[in-house]
């Protein structure tokens, strides 16, 4: 296994779906689900317990089938690279074994997910000389039967333990039982694994990883993994609720099709994917932003539900602004590089709001060294950095009101026009079906006054953001009751209908008068707070690189200070 090649090896969630058949004929072969019902008995047999165990164990046995088949492999895959042939070598083949054991059971280990300290200390191991045979067999199914037959003579002798006391004759004896065995055969694979013969090949492991379905190991580790909700950071956006913007969503979803489509085990996309990043420009309010996130939640979802690794990353301010003020284009390029390029998955990312960071592009004070970074910046973007290999792609965007034609056309020879809702039917839509769904009952407003409030909306070139703004003044509105003091000791659903009893409604005549009030008073002042806003990040980026300029070169000469020499 070569430790120079960078790309992961990865078993999708499919494969190790599609070995369970062959997991679960070697739990069979050896009865072992006929112990289970035998050893703690339920009424029809299994109890449920049981079940659930024999599922971990089979999802175990799963993933060292595929693990031993990745990770050979993937050695002679490497071998074919340097021009060499042949199959692997003894050592290869049985780290490759003890390492899917070891890697395989803590899979399972995880499923059962007993406290550690239900398990045995993690020094404790089975003796080594005599299971180095049985963990290191050649052949993937005969070696998920040997873990399987060895299981089931352990809880055979406890089974008949002449101290009662030891005997797993409940389901949480058996489970712990049956976790405590697991537990030490997997270190004594991982032992094994570690003998100064195989230091080549595990090394390499700890270098690029392993990746098995949602769970990622470096070397025979398991790394922790984020929970869904700190994975994505994304809002609870899907490509339904989109409103406009439809060719912007529809191009983005065509690239997150197209990218995961990946061949993680080949390392390459069957599909070219020519160019990776989709710019959008459109004004504030238009819905780029959400339908970004709407693409990024559609992406991540296919990938869960297709079993295939995936990430996507929002480059916030903080990012890209700290390291345009504070590091070399390097550093900012080590993001990319760390956390798209290299994630041993496919990967997305978002950067709203780009033009904030070309704004100060002609400012006296930047330094060659700043304009290099305003280069990494522009080659992120027009795809000349990074690599063209179809796993990745980049979602940008910026406000069309301050950006020139000369830097649309350096960034993308065809940008996406984000307009938000661009119709009567599209504002209705938006309000009616989109923002007050859930409220839809207390609502008195016919089809004529959904219609004059979407033509105040096309008349007056109002946003998105503007409607979501107004939606948020109709639900206070409706929401806006008393409640007895009694609602309190009531259950949710009893709650519930209390609340939407009590709620208020809200006519056609408050309508036509809350878009009127929006259009006098609160547009502008929403415009006159995000051009401040917009004018205050330059400032901030301008007035730091203009420290970085005064630290550099060093204070200013004290008067009177002779700057010329002798005159």
């Amino acid at each position: 296994m070569s430790a120079t090649e960078r790309q992961a090896i990865v078993v999708v969630q499919r494969a190790l779906e599609d070995a369970r058949p062959e997991a679960r004929a070697a739990l069979q072969a050896v009865r072992l689900p006929e112990l289970f019902a035998e050893l703690s008995p339920g009424p029809w047999g299994l109890t449920v317990a049981a079940i659930e165990l024999l599922d971990a164990l089979e999802a175990g046995l799963a993933a060292i089938l595929c693990a031993r088949r990745a990770l050979a492999g993937r050695i002679e895959a490497d071998r074919r690279q340097g021009f060499a042939s042949g199959a692997l070598d003894e050592d290869e083949e049985r780290f490759c074994s003890l390492a899917a054991v070891a890697i395989g059971l803590d899979e399972a280990l995880a499923r059962i997910d007993l406290p550690p300290s239900a398990l045995p200390p993690p020094e404790r191991h089975l003796k080594l000389s005599e299971y180095q045979s049985a963990l290191s067999a050649r052949d993937e199914v005969e070696l998920a039967a040997s873990v399987a037959d060895d299981l089931l003579r352990y809880l055979r002798f406890y089974g008949a333990h002449p101290d009662p006391r030891l005997r797993p004759d409940d389901d949480a004896q058996l489970c712990a039982c049956v976790a405590s065995h697991l537990a030490l055969l997997a270190r004594t694979a991982e032992r094994l694994a570690r003998d100064g013969d195989h230091q080549a090949p595990r090394e390499a492991l700890e270098e690029v990883g392993l990746t098995l379905g949602a769970s990622e190991y470096r070397g025979l580790r398991r790394q922790p993994a984020l929970s869904s909700g700190e994975e994505r950071g994304l809002l609870p956006m899907r490509p339904e609720d989109i409103v406009g913007n439809q060719e912007l969503l529809a191009a983005g979803i065509k690239l997150s099709r197209a990218v995961a489509g990946f061949d993680l085990a080949r390392g390459e996309n069957p599909r070219l994917v020519r160019n990776p990043v989709i710019f959008a420009l459109g004004a504030p309010g238009c819905g780029k932003t959400v339908t970004a996130h709407a693409i990024g939640n559609y992406f991540l979802d296919l990938c869960r539900e297709n079993g295939i690794p995936a990430r996507f990353r929002i480059i916030r301010r903080t990012d890209w602004a700290s390291h345009y003020q504070n590091k070399s284009a390097g550093e900012l390029l080590r993001i990319f590089q760390d956390e798209i390029f290299d994630f041993p998955g496919v990967a997305g990312a978002y950067w709203p709001d780009i033009d904030t960071a070309f704004a100060a592009r002609d400012d006296p004070g930047v330094r060659p060294e700043d304009k290099a970074v305003l280069g990494t910046l522009f080659g992120l973007l027009d795809g000349t950095v990074g690599p063209r290999n179809g796993k990745w792609f980049l979602l940008a965007d910026a406000n069309f009101m301050t950006m020139d034609e000369a830097m649309v056309s350096r960034l993308s020879q065809d940008p996406y026009h984000a307009r938000g809702p661009s119709s009567v039917e599209q504002f209705v839509e938006l309000l009616r079906d989109k923002k007050l769904a859930r409220v839809a009952a207390h609502l008195r407003i016919d089809e004529a006054g959904w219609r004059a409030f979407g033509e105040a909306c096309l008349e007056h070139e109002l946003s998105g953001r503007a409607v979501d703004n107004m939606a948020g003044k109709i639900l206070s509105v409706i929401e806006d009751i008393e409640l007895p003091d009694s609602y309190f000791s009531l259950s949710y659903d009893d709650k519930q209908k209390l609340v939407a009893e009590r709620r208020n409604t809200f006519d056609g005549a408050a309508l036509a008068a809350l878009v009127e009030r929006y259009v006098e008073f609160e547009r502008d002042a929403e415009e006159r707070a995000r051009q401040e806003r917009f004018e205050q990040r330059v400032v901030e980026i301008r007035e730091q690189l203009a420290a970085r300029v005064a630290a550099v070169s060093g204070p200013p000469p004290a008067d009177g200070d002779d700057q010329g020499g002798e005159g």
